[in-house]
């Protein structure tokens, strides 16, 4: 799914959700013993303008990670400002 979010140059963010088996399951368990892991793909904005959209970015971002309990977000982040430092932590994120 295609997630617009706030943005001066039409950005979004692209997420896929992927099932995998939990541990210790078999394919001839339902559903419901697969452990789903969301990817975001994320081009945030990418220049020093105030005020900027990013921390908006990211919290939406962040807020669709959360709901699928797991998953990694990758792309173009473009720490460019100071005050971005403080995003991922500020979002419960963890940078690795």
């Amino acid at each position: 799914m295609r997630v617009r979010y706030p943005s001066r140059f039409g950005r979004d963010a692209l997420c896929c959700d992927i099932f995998v088996p939990a541990v210790g399951t078999t394919s001839s368990h339902v559903a419901s013993q697969h452990i789903r892991i969301r990817l975001i793909n994320v081009h945030l904005d990418s220049l020093p303008i105030q005020p900027s959209r990013r921390p908006r970015q990211v919290a939406i971002v962040a807020s669709l990670l959360r709901s699928a309990g797991r998953g990694i977000i990758a792309g173009e982040i473009n720490s460019i400002l100071p005050e971005d430092d403080a995003l991922v932590k500020g979002n419960g994120l963890r940078d690795v």
